[in-house]
């Protein structure tokens, strides 16, 4: 159970409905999802409006994956309004930023999913550099374009010295076991590591004859 969820559920009988329910609201369409099967989240939903809700999520995340990072500027957006509608509206400062910063993660979504993969088995890698966290929605992105493939979008871009990667796939396949069978504790979906570790865990994977250079930070250039 996700904390906003949590803090939905134990918080309810003083704050549902009134005038922070939109926060649980929030909180939780972030968390899991504008459908998830909670019974609750329907009716919230309808009080906070769902447009406005799923909107503002959008623009709260994208400040984070931003390559500017302006997550302290999302999070004063968000206590300085008094309603989702405050935020799709703009009627508190900071929303054109964030605006600014949903514009470019869009952007860098569009160019690093034009990277073409490489084949190794059933394993396609997309190597890409970007200052942006767009890794996670290139994978999904991939994902269901090779539906047969389990996907790795890496980023070289992100974090310097690091290769930030996201794993999706659509089919029956343990990633965490994938990777802990070759030694790297990276997590189910997401990792990180270091240049070199991450050129050993790609040829580990099948792809062999990567270099330093395929993974060094080129900022908003192509990968």
């Amino acid at each position: 159970m996700s904390c906003s969820l949590l803090t939905y559920v134990l918080v309810s009988p003083d704050v549902v409905p009134g005038p922070l329910e939109w926060l649980a609201v929030l909180g939780t369409v972030a968390d899991q999802g504008v459908d998830a099967p909670i019974p609750f989240l329907k009716d919230g939903l309808r009080r906070a409006g769902r447009t406005a809700i799923t909107e503002s999520v959008a623009l709260l995340n994208a400040a984070r994956r931003s390559s500017r990072f302006e997550a302290p500027l999302a999070l004063e957006v968000l206590l300085r309004a008094g309603s989702a509608t405050d935020i799709t509206r703009g009627n508190v400062p900071g929303v054109d930023a964030l605006h600014d910063c949903r514009l470019e993660v869009r952007r860098e979504v569009a160019r690093c999913s034009k990277t073409p993969p490489r084949i190794a088995g059933n394993v396609a890698l997309l190597l890409f550099s970007s200052g942006a966290q767009v890794h996670p929605q290139v994978a999904v992105r991939w994902a269901q374009r090779l539906p047969e493939h389990i996907v790795i979008a890496a980023n070289a871009g992100y974090l310097p010295g690091r290769v930030d990667f996201a794993v999706r796939s659509r089919i029956p396949e343990d990633l965490g076991g994938l990777f802990q069978a070759l030694g790297v504790q990276a997590g189910e979906k997401d990792g990180s590591l270091l240049q070199a570790d991450f050129l050993g865990l790609a040829s580990a994977l099948g792809f062999k004859g990567l270099r330093d250079i395929d993974v060094e930070r080129r900022g908003a250039f192509p990968g």
